[in-house]
């Protein structure tokens, strides 16, 4: 079977030659990154940090760091072409996955689909933390955090 030629990066084809390249700084042994050093946004209700993405090398998804304050709800987020697994690591709270409602406490894991929309509450009094990939990256979500690539 043949490696596709090209796969989308925020709703446009990039080559996948040019995506290797990019990323060939972190292969084969991989990275650790720090997540309090990464770029955020505040844009959703909550910090978003987002500290693997495509310029960090990331071919094919973004890593993000998820914490709403106690009692914060997020804003309703969708996404139009990515998937989503979200996993509590601090905390208790409440997802909405389309029209579905679900607890949601550490060691909880998410999956929201292509096209879905969600939103989290924290029903605590402490910091809800949420860990998770989105695939393929969001270029919404990279846009507010200043990362988008033209």
């Amino acid at each position: 079977m043949s490696q596709p030629s090209e796969t989308f990066h925020g709703g446009r084809p990039v080559p996948a030659d040019e995506l290797r390249r990019r990323s060939s700084g972190v292969r084969p042994g991989g990275r650790v990154f720090e997540v309090k050093t990464a770029a955020a946004t505040t844009a959703y209700g909550g910090e978003l940090r987002i500290p693997v993405h495509p310029m960090a090398g990331s071919v094919s998804s973004m890593g993000v760091s998820y914490k709403l304050g106690p009692r914060e709800k997020s804003r309703e987020f969708v996404l139009p072409i990515s998937e989503c697994g979200l996993s509590v690591v601090q905390g208790t709270g409440k997802i909405r996955i389309g029209e579905e409602e679900h607890d949601f406490a550490v060691g909880d894991l998410a999956f929201v689909p292509v096209q879905g929309k969600f939103a989290i509450e924290n029903t605590g009094d402490e910091p809800m933390v949420m860990v998770g990939l989105i695939s393929p990256p969001d270029a919404n979500i990279l846009r507010t955090a200043g990362l988008w690539m033209e």
